[in-house]
């Protein structure tokens, strides 16, 4: 993307960089609208548990729904595919699983990771409920 005239481009990023939370969940925010829950799931499970905690905290409750409905979909990640959504999320390979597997389970880790099992359980039933 072009900066219009008079506006400055913005900084490049060092080839270290590690995103923080707020940058993660502001790209899967824009993932999620762009070009859909799935992908977002695969990166959410592809990182660390503790990263992909702090992204769902920073995610409203509808985008948490769709996002777990899109983790229980998910049998297992395939390698090629995890290589391409991690480069897409612009995050080092040495720092994700090369593959996971999705599902209930998994989305409820998750859950369980990022809030209080109370929390988790309810979201996990409103998305059970969705999927019946």
């Amino acid at each position: 993307m072009t900066p219009s005239p008079g506006q400055a481009a913005p900084p490049a990023r060092p080839p270290t960089h590690t995103p923080t939370p707020g940058e993660l969940a502001h790209r899967a925010k824009d993932e999620a609208r762009d070009a859909g829950y799935e992908r977002a799931a695969l990166f959410l499970l592809l990182i660390d548990p503790a990263a992909a905690a702090d992204v769902l905290r920073q995610l409203d409750a509808h985008e948490i729904e769709e996002l777990c409905r899109a983790i229980v979909r998910v049998d297992a990640v395939d390698p090629r595919d995890a290589r391409r959504v991690v480069q897409e999320y612009g995050v080092r390979a040495a720092g994700v699983r090369a593959t996971a597997t999705g599902g209930a389970d998994a989305a409820r880790r998750l859950l369980t990771g990022a809030f209080d099992a109370g929390h988790a359980d309810r979201l996990m039933s409103r998305i059970g409920t969705a999927l019946s």
